[in-house]
């Protein structure tokens, strides 16, 4: 995936998409793969009973190899961003947003993302609540900029049924595209107006959890009882990576990986400002078609359906092979229509 997203051969909406995707398929590896590797190293040496590679070196060589192919993303990434500006698309942060966009900015805000907005205020005593498997969040630290009393912290998820990309007004000749992210940086001060901070810093954090599906040998359930108790289960595995901004504070970055249980080296993954970039799947093409692959008509093939209701005299000539989709779908709708008459 990283291969196509970094071949400039490919048109650009199409790296796009390899590279949501590369980052969907991380996330799962994470969730069952090294889920699964994390366990057999919790065993102690009772692995060697199962004839397989040491779990430890394996998580050691795989930590090291997602931490290469992440250099290589960045690079694509980059390269992404150069091409949709060159193709009239700039994808701007809270603190790129021209002037005369504030207002904009604001009101959109307001009205479509503060109410789907639910920060979380961390106390060093208090709980925190179980955090979701697949959402982001925002950790937030709001101060006085006068350094006067002590800062706050939260956590705001990013809501996941609003779009992660939103399409601003055009200015210039540029099309301006924001993350969902940067629009609530943009409107932390709304958020937070019922207290007395003028300062606000903000780190992306997700968490992956242990998601493999575990069955037990109760015969008193069906299968489908088993499989929906164990889809169940994944929402509360336990973390087995924390992706942060690699500008995380480590003081308020220790706050919450306590919080989690979480402290564990080999489940730290700092790396850039923004995550669940399988999001990028769902990035707006504003129309430009031309930056996609074009699509092939199928092929029709040759000898069937020289006329309507002749495909079974065709078929009783010959046998005929269907490349779907590279030839007609509507070959075989048609099969069951004549042959329900």
């Amino acid at each position: 995936m990283l291969q196509e997203a970094a071949d400039p051969s490919v048109p650009l909406f199409e790296r796009i998409k390899f590279l949501g995707i590369y980052s969907s398929n991380l996330d799962e590896f994470f969730r069952v793969r090294v889920a699964t590797l994390k366990r057999l190293a919790s065993l102690g040496d009772e692995w060697k009973d199962l004839d397989i590679p040491d779990p430890q070196i394996t998580l050691k060589k795989v930590r090291l190899l997602v931490s290469q192919q992440a250099d290589d993303f960045n690079v694509a990434y980059a390269k992404m961003k150069t091409d949709l500006e060159d193709n009239g698309i700039r994808l701007i942060n809270e603190k790129d947003v021209p002037g005369s966009l504030k207002p904009y900015m604001r009101d959109y805000f307001r009205r479509k993302v503060s109410p789907h907005i639910y920060p979380i205020i961390l106390k060093a005593t208090a709980k925190l609540p179980k955090l979701k498997d697949l959402p982001m969040y925002l950790a937030v630290k709001a101060s006085k900029s006068s350094g006067m009393g002590r800062p706050m912290h939260a956590l705001i998820e990013i809501p996941q049924h609003l779009p992660r990309f939103i399409p601003l007004p055009v200015v210039g000749d540029k099309q301006l595209v924001m993350y969902l992210d940067d629009i609530i940086r943009f409107g932390l001060d709304d958020i937070f107006n019922s207290f007395p901070y003028d300062h606000f810093e903000s780190y992306a954090i997700k968490f992956t959890r242990d998601s493999e599906l575990a069955f037990d040998d109760d015969f008193t359930e069906s299968f489908y009882e088993k499989l929906a108790d164990s889809l169940k289960a994944r929402e509360d595995g336990l973390p087995v990576r924390a992706n942060f901004d690699e500008n995380f504070p480590k003081p308020f970055l220790n706050l919450i990986l306590r919080k989690l249980n979480l402290a564990r080296s080999d489940s730290l993954y700092p790396g850039a400002r923004y995550h669940n970039r399988r999001d990028l799947l769902s990035f707006p093409d504003f129309g430009k078609t031309h930056l996609y692959y074009e699509k092939p008509e199928p092929v029709p093939v040759k000898g069937l359906m020289t006329k309507p209701g002749d495909m079974f005299a065709a078929i009783r000539k010959q046998d005929f092979l269907i490349h779907i989709p590279y030839q007609p779908f509507r070959n075989l709708i048609t099969l069951l229509q004549e042959a329900s008459l």
